[in-house]
């Protein structure tokens, strides 16, 4: 009988203490600048623009990132998120 309550207990720990996954939703919005054949230089300033005219209409983490790369290689060497 106390193995059974221990038992119980333990499973219920267990399953409080799962992280509950909840569904996201994911909107990458095309970048309209800069293009393929853009070339930056080394100091310059860009800004960088995009369409968000397919936004859906809720989403839930409005904090959007921009990562610089090269042939699909990110430059995490100087990513500074804040």
């Amino acid at each position: 009988m106390n193995t059974l309550v221990f038992f119980l207990v333990a499973l219920a720990a267990v399953v409080s203490a799962v992280p509950v996954l909840f569904l996201r939703d994911v909107f990458v919005p095309p970048v309209t600048y800069p293009h393929a054949g853009t070339v930056w230089k080394i100091g310059q300033r860009h800004n960088v623009t995009w369409d968000t005219a397919g936004a859906p209409v809720n989403i839930t983490n409005k904090i959007g990132r921009i990562v610089l790369a090269k042939g699909g290689i990110e430059d995490i060497g100087t990513l500074n998120p804040f």
